[in-house]
């Protein structure tokens, strides 16, 4: 008892090891030398410090550049501390967790943490329900990144509403919906038109609905694709789609490719009405290069054509009549 007592012998020790100060008599404990002298070789010595030392915000920022675990051991007093939390976080998001309940209740305070650091989503998580359930809270946590999706209050997780809002920013949280808004159609539609696999979340009903993968082929020919075989087999649906996307002919099943109707519709829709002009077969190169218009034209039009059989290129007149056609083309109209 009389060496734990003894100071200069403690400072020396807790100097080779901060953890020892638990064997410290009990005054030495509230000595703050003694104590700043163990917090600096182990941060965790926090513990054994006296409460009036773990209320010491000096002290308790000494321990932290050595542990962050310290944290822990400081009194609500000092993990009510704004800043210090906040510098804290932006380390460490983690040790929100220890963040005292008035700071995790505060709603300027979540906006701070979320908008200083890209991480600050993750620490999202130790906010209070209260404030997870806040739509505006929580929608800027999930707009810094979808995944804290995960952690906002179940009552926006089944709002349509945020939900839509939430895939209008990023269509990778349809993979963290519930089961029942992956069957919205305004949602899948939202997500699929954004990247085609969010289809792969869509309910087993949306992924064979014909009129949806023709509303998503608009902005994405690719989409045709994903119908199956007799749905791309049927040329009423084949029309439409072409109707809507002439370059989703590329995915059209050969016998599509090689009828004359769609591959005009295809090109209608593409490059507009035919002019009634011959397509011509051309065995020299033109004389003057095609200016940059131009030849963004034949680059539209070589993928409508990819894959198409030549004979199947026609032209009609005003009248809607065959007036010419060749077997083989190697340029466009001249």
């Amino acid at each position: 008892a009389r060496l734990q007592a003894d100071r200069d012998l403690v400072t020396e020790v807790v100097r080779l090891d901060g953890l020892a100060l638990q064997y410290a008599a009990e005054p030495l404990r509230s000595d703050r030398h003694v104590v700043l002298e163990a917090v600096q070789a182990n941060g965790e010595a926090l513990r054994y410090a006296s409460d009036v030392l773990r209320a010491d915000a000096a002290v308790v920022c000494v321990a932290l550049k050595t542990s962050w675990q310290a944290i822990r051991y400081a009194t609500d007093e000092v993990r009510m501390d704004r800043e210090l939390m906040l510098g804290l976080t932006k380390k460490m998001w983690w040790t929100m967790e220890w963040a005292a309940d008035e700071l995790k209740h505060d709603q300027s305070f979540w906006l701070e943490v979320l908008k200083q650091d890209a991480s600050g989503w993750m620490a999202f998580s130790y906010a209070s329900s209260e404030l997870r359930s806040n739509h505006q809270l929580a929608l800027e946590a999930v707009m810094c990144d979808v995944q804290a999706f995960k952690f906002v209050g179940e009552n926006l997780k089944t709002d349509r509403n945020f939900v839509l809002e939430v895939v209008h920013h990023d269509w990778s949280v349809i993979g963290l919906i519930p089961r029942e808004l992956r069957g919205d159609r305004e949602v899948v539609l939202v997500a699929a038109k954004q990247d085609l696999q969010a289809l792969d979340y869509a309910s087993e009903e949306l992924r064979t609905d014909t009129d949806l993968f023709l509303e998503i082929a608009e902005v994405n020919a690719r989409a045709f694709a994903g119908l199956s075989e007799d749905q791309q087999a049927d040329r009423a649906i084949s029309t439409k789609a072409l109707q809507r996307n002439g370059l989703a002919l590329a995915y059209a099943p050969t016998q599509h490719r090689e009828d004359r109707e769609l591959v005009n519709q295809a090109m209608k829709t593409t490059m507009g009405s035919c002019s009634g002009i011959p397509w011509a077969k051309t065995v020299d190169a033109p004389p003057n290069p095609r200016t940059p218009s131009q030849d963004d034209d034949s680059s539209e039009a070589a993928s409508v054509l990819a894959g198409i059989p030549s004979e199947s290129l026609v032209k009609e007149g005003d009248d809607g009549q065959v007036v010419d056609e060749t077997r083989e083309v190697t340029a466009f109209p001249r």
